[in-house]
């Protein structure tokens, strides 16, 4: 039988579980819960089903004028989705990704939203349509031209304003007393 050094304590291989947790060894109620908790993570391994559901996305690249807007379909498994991996040349904003500066905003299913705070509807059978916001100009794909948008925040400046510039000139640095201050 084949059998590991583990900081000093031989550890029996064949016995996964008691090779996950040979620091527990000694506490009989902690390496019972810890197996449990183990037992019950390989048997949902086992039984996690494949989540697919399917994004139809508006795509229209300016460099091919000839090529319509069109939307594309693409299914993305949920239970390993994570970086665009489907296809990088798809175009978006993101920022934030707390729902405060609204760079990702888009129509999602018919409803203009921010993309980071919407939840994915695992459940449906019907695909998610995601197209660019309806009332402006699109550049490419999601994104879409923001200066009609941004032309009133010039107007009304909703910003701090300080009654004299920075003496560095470049900007206001906060101390560390006054940050654990406020």
């Amino acid at each position: 039988m084949a059998t590991t050094r583990y900081v000093g304590r031989v550890v029996n291989r064949a016995d996964p579980k008691k090779q996950n947790f040979p620091v527990l060894e000694g506490q009989p109620v902690a390496q019972e819960h810890a197996e449990a908790a183990f037992e019950a993570q390989e048997r949902l391994q086992n039984n996690i089903k494949v989540l697919k559901t399917e994004f139809k996305i508006y795509r229209w690249n300016p460099e091919f004028p000839n090529i319509k807007p069109y939307l594309k379909s693409y299914y993305v498994d949920l239970t390993t989705c994570g970086p665009m991996e489907e296809n990088s040349s798809l175009s978006y904003r993101r920022s934030c990704r707390e729902g405060t500066c609204g760079s990702c905003a888009m129509n999602i299913d018919g409803t203009n939203t921010v993309a980071c705070l919407r939840p994915i509807d695992a459940h449906t059978t019907k695909p998610t349509i995601i197209t660019p916001l309806p009332h402006m100009f699109v550049v490419r794909d999601l994104v879409v031209d923001l200066t009609n948008f941004y032309h009133p925040y010039k107007t009304i400046e909703p910003w701090l304003k300080a009654k004299k510039p920075p003496e560095d000139g470049r900007e206001y640095r906060q101390s560390h007393m006054q940050t654990e201050r406020s």
